[in-house]
């Protein structure tokens, strides 16, 4: 098993490192929240009450919540950097999946 070092406090990289995540977290978190001003507009082009459009806000933060803690045993077993390379890969996989299956749909 590899020994693994963790980054001194006060240090220049402990800082640069604080400030990665923090804008890390921040990143997911504007992402998840960016279509909420666009929700009544959806709601008047699609024909749909405000609380069926705000189920796209609510399944956002539920998949979110739900995956937290799976996501984060994963990457204690297989590393972060492996964890993080995955869900990279995976993110336009699934976007074109969906593409897919709404041209299908139609």
């Amino acid at each position: 098993m590899a020994v693994t070092t963790l980054i001194d406090i006060k240090t220049p990289a402990y800082k640069r490192a604080s400030f990665a995540l923090a804008l890390g977290s921040f990143l997911v978190f504007c992402n998840l929240y960016l279509f909420q001003p666009m929700l009544p507009l959806m709601a008047d082009e699609f024909s749909a009450s405000a609380t069926e459009v705000n189920w796209l806000l609510a399944a956002g933060t539920l998949s979110l919540a739900l995956m937290l803690v799976p996501w984060a045993v994963g990457s204690e077993i297989i590393g972060r950097r492996r964890v993080m390379l995955i869900s990279l890969f995976l993110l336009p996989i699934v976007g074109l999946l969906m593409l897919g299956l709404m041209i299908c749909s139609c």
